[in-house]
């Protein structure tokens, strides 16, 4: 059984989440209930507001750490999915 080695398993996982993270981002724009979590979008606008140079608690709703806005500035200036990458990975740690 050479291909349940620690690699294989690792690539197989992270192939996993991309398709999956791909397919969250089809759902979101197809059908009437969306895959990502609101807490995202919390997490993505208080990105913004900080790539924008404000405060990330603008956002009525956002009650977590202002570092996981910073992390997520990407969220505004390369792709929306930026951050589920990121959480993505950090899963594998």
């Amino acid at each position: 059984m050479a291909w349940l080695d620690i690699g294989s398993l690792l690539a197989f996982s992270a192939i996993f989440r991309v398709i999956l993270i791909v397919y969250g981002e089809w759902q979101d724009s197809h059908m009437e209930v969306r895959y990502t979590d609101v807490d995202y979008i919390v997490f993505s606008d208080a990105a913004s507001l900080v790539a924008s140079g404000y405060s990330p608690y603008q956002r009525t709703t956002y009650r977590y750490s202002p570092l996981l806005a910073f992390l997520l500035v990407p969220n505004s200036l390369l792709h929306r999915s930026w951050g589920k990458f990121v959480f993505s990975s950090a899963g594998k740690i």
